[in-house]
């Protein structure tokens, strides 16, 4: 299983600055951040010669597993796309989640297999760079806060 957290900082001090309760807002960015995160991270690879018959003695079968010429196979798939969930972990935290054994050899750049790099699977330094560092979180959390100001 692998577990990411999206846990902002420093919004409990601007909330008290407000004299203003921003859980519910901060709660519905952090969600939004989460569900981007996992909206960068979660889309396959494109297949490659790895998902090909014929290349080699065996190939993958997406949803499947292992299969071998003339029929047969092991089935191995766990379904990693469908193992995705968010999962609310207090009231400014969420934690996204997949379920799946080998995810963190697919999705996690410290374990990730040389071949998933190499066929352009998403990690989640990937993510960070996108969401964070890419300004998209702090968008949101400015767009929730400014709700707060407007009304």
């Amino acid at each position: 299983m692998t577990t990411f957290t999206v846990e902002p900082t420093g919004l409990r001090e601007v909330a008290e600055k407000m004299s203003a309760d921003l859980t519910p807002q901060i709660k519905a960015a952090t969600m939004e951040i989460a569900a981007a995160f996992q909206g960068v991270i979660a889309p396959y690879a494109p297949s490659s010669g790895a998902n090909t018959a014929g290349r080699s003695p065996y190939w993958y079968q997406r949803g499947f597993g292992v299969k071998y010429p003339g029929g047969g196979g092991r089935q191995t798939s766990q379904t990693l796309g469908r193992k995705w969930s968010l999962e609310s972990a207090g009231p400014t935290s969420v934690n996204i989640i997949n379920t799946a054994s080998y995810a963190p050899y697919v999705h996690l750049a410290e374990y990730q297999a040389w071949f998933h790099a190499e066929r352009g699977w998403k990690t989640d330094e990937d993510a960070q760079r996108e969401i964070i560092e890419g300004g998209i979180a702090q968008q949101i959390m400015s767009d929730r806060i400014n709700e707060v100001l407007k009304s």
